[in-house]
């Protein structure tokens, strides 16, 4: 189908959830607690109305998207893209829609993958008009992309109920042959009590979340399937056994407190051994480590560079990894073997400064 037409046709549809019959799609319903949801914001999701400005925009992005990548003839071995932090309307020249469009020009073209998960801060506002604009590039995509929302997303209410108007819900997960994909909102802004600043800290995973992801994992570990997690800011922890919270600290980016305690995440992961990856954005950089037979991967590069970390290493691999670039993941749904690399949007080659192999669970 024509591209155009596809995205005519989500309009028409209302994103019905019966396209995926068949497609080993299961939708998982948000749990997150209902305290930074307004009643407003729920009747005007359940009633079916569009935000104010979205009234010709299709629905349920993500549910469409999918539906897309099961359409598709695919091999055991799984070809995903990974991007994040476009911020489409943003003045700086190192965001916005034109890199954004280039890049998944250069995936559609350069060995392209089953599909494209974006690791939210699709725009900057959550105006009405940004999220026409990333339904436009994501719908003139040949490849599908899928829409994790992130802190821009979500800075107020009208932001949000635009976001889960046009991505669909925050907290979801996809089924596809032996591998299951989870979508988690961690990056509701939360407000400086003391009003010293606009926002203290991110929300993390609430309690509801993390039971539903629990029984998430648990159905998965019942039927053997390999799970990818993709979140927005990434989790902190100090304790000395999941030290990718001191790996992950760059006190010297933009200094964000995170006030809960992620270790119950990092133990749901730690206790299955086919979590394949964990991929967050929010830090516009690179940087992957295995935990526990889990692949953590930071892949905000899509945003800006910070001039902190060019002078820490001019030049170097860790410069280019400041460079505006997306990664892709190889997983091989047979044995569980992956390969990851970083791209440069514009160089459609891989950095081998940044090549990674590994097995899930090992």
């Amino acid at each position: 189908m024509e591209r155009r037409a596809f995205l005519r046709s989500l309009v028409h549809t209302g994103a019905s959830f019966g396209l995926l019959a068949g497609c080993g799609h299961e939708h998982g319903t948000s749990l997150r607690g209902q305290g930074s949801i307004s009643p407003a914001h729920l009747s005007g999701l359940l009633s079916g109305r569009p935000p104010k400005g979205m009234e010709d925009c299709p629905r349920n992005w993500n549910t469409n998207a999918w539906a897309r990548v099961c359409s598709a003839t695919h091999s055991s071995l799984l070809r995903i893209a990974i991007v994040g932090d476009t911020h489409i309307g943003e003045a700086d020249p190192h965001y916005g829609k034109g890199r954004y469009e280039q890049a998944l020009r250069e995936i559609g073209e350069v060995n392209p993958p089953d599909v494209v998960f974006h690791l939210g801060d699709h725009h900057t506002t959550g105006a009405a008009s940004e999220i026409r604009q990333v339904l436009h590039i994501m719908a003139n995509s040949t490849v599908p992309v899928i829409a994790v929302v992130g802190n821009h997303e979500l800075y107020d209410s009208a932001g949000r109920r635009n976001a889960n108007w046009a991505f669909g819900p925050e907290d979801n997960y996809f089924d596809w042959d032996a591998c299951r994909f989870v979508l988690l909102n961690n990056a509701v802004p939360l407000r400086d009590p003391s009003k010293k600043a606009p926002y203290a800290a991110y929300s993390g995973f609430s309690e509801p979340q993390l039971n539903w992801l629990a029984r998430v994992i648990s159905d998965a570990k019942r039927r053997r399937m390999y799970v990818f997690l993709f979140s927005h800011v990434t989790p902190r922890c100090h304790h000395q056994n999941h030290n990718i919270g001191q790996v992950f600290d760059y006190s010297y980016s933009f200094p964000v407190l995170y006030n809960y305690d992620p270790r119950r995440f990092y133990k749901l992961v730690g206790e299955y051994d086919k979590i394949a990856v964990c991929a967050y954005g929010h830090q516009h950089l690179y940087k992957a480590e295995t935990i526990n037979g889990a692949l953590h991967v930071v892949a905000g590069g899509m945003g800006k560079i910070n001039s902190d970390a060019a002078k820490r290493d001019p030049g170097g691999a860790f410069l280019r990894a400041w460079q505006p670039h997306y990664v892709e993941l190889l997983f091989d749904q047979g044995n569980g073997d992956y390969s990851l690399d970083l791209f440069t949007v514009g160089s459609r080659q891989p950095d081998p400064a940044f090549h990674l192999e590994g097995h899930a669970g090992a």
